[in-house]
Parts: C-alpha cells; sequence; structure tokens
C-alpha cells in the first residue's frame, strides 16, 4: 500500500519504493489521502486506486481473492 497525500505525491521516494516494489512484482495499492488523479505519478496511475474512505473495500476485495486462491 502507498499512501498518496498532497504532501507525498510528488516526493522523489515515493516513485523510488514503488518502482522498487514493482521491479520485485509486488502488488501495489495506491490509498488516496486528500489528492485526486492527476496529481499522481503514470507508473501509479494505471493501477486500481481507493479513497481512504474506501479502504474496507480494498480488504474486502483482498479477502475475496485470498479466498479464491484457497479453494483453487
Amino acid at each position: 500500500m502507498v499512501l498518496l497525500s498532497p504532501e507525498s505525491v510528488g516526493r522523489v521516494w515515493i516513485i523510488l519504493e514503488v518502482g522498487m516494489a514493482l521491479a520485485r512484482n509486488r502488488r501495489i495499492v495506491p490509498i488516496l489521502y486528500h489528492v485526486g488523479i492527476d496529481p499522481i505519478p503514470a507508473m501509479i496511475r494505471s493501477k486500481k486506486v481507493y479513497n481512504l474512505n474506501d479502504v474496507d473495500r480494498y480488504f474486502d476485495e483482498a479477502t475475496e481473492r485470498m479466498a479464491e486462491k484457497m479453494r483453487q
């Protein structure tokens, strides 16, 4: 998970950390906190994003994905 706020969205370390995670084939889950889609770097914008108020929906979806994998 990467929390993107107005203060963090333009920081170089966000790009570095996300880049390292992508290089290791890790799932990136952007969480938006008082920031829209437009200022988000392209490498993050291509992922499914969640607003902080909707993070419960992400956990529900992740739980369903894990349950599906267990059924296989």
